[in-house]
């Protein structure tokens, strides 16, 4: 684990996908606001970890060259399970990347992804409930904290009284 949003799997660097955390470790950026409590969150859950590396489609890598994935993981002793051939692609894994924003150490990103992708509604409902309870870059000190923050596709059209929706576009048709 490199910091809250990047990790290093068999030598390879990946940006984890849909997802952004406080910098920790940033070259040329402050550290900033809950990024090392972000980035030793990461490092408890998947240090050692057996992990699924899924490519959006479309989407490759970042402008430093490093791949764009969602991470998945299995419980306990059963991430090894993703090392079977032939079987570990059909076990369903825990989106790490929405866990982030679960947790309040990460919010949505879509900047790689233009009109979406098939995790944002799940990731704006993630959004929402750390909201609601008021979790790491929602409390109030991080609301003070942060210049930006993430606005769910219900809070940018006015829906106050939903989470989030489940039936709204992530692309456009042609």
């Amino acid at each position: 684990v490199l910091d809250g949003d990047t990790i290093e799997v068999a030598g390879k660097k990946i940006r984890m996908l849909g997802v952004d955390t406080p910098e920790s470790v940033h070259p040329n950026k402050p550290v900033e606001y809950l990024g090392p409590e972000a980035s030793h969150f990461q490092k408890e859950n998947l240090t050692g970890k057996t992990v699924r590396l899924v490519q959006s489609p479309g989407v490759d890598t970042d402008k430093y060259g490093r791949a764009l994935r969602y991470v998945e993981t299995l419980p306990g002793p059963l991430d090894a399970a993703f090392n079977l051939p032939g079987v570990g692609k059909w076990i369903p894994g825990t989106d790490e990347n929405k866990r982030m924003i679960d947790e309040g150490y990460g919010q949505p990103r879509y900047l790689e992804l233009s009109g979406g992708h098939e995790r944002q509604i799940e990731y704006d409902k993630a959004t929402a409930r750390a909201k609601a309870a008021g979790k790491g870059l929602h409390s109030s000190e991080g609301m003070q904290q942060l210049d930006y923050h993430y606005q769910t596709y219900d809070e940018k059209h006015g829906r106050t009284n939903a989470p989030s929706s489940s039936t709204r576009p992530i692309g456009h048709a042609s």
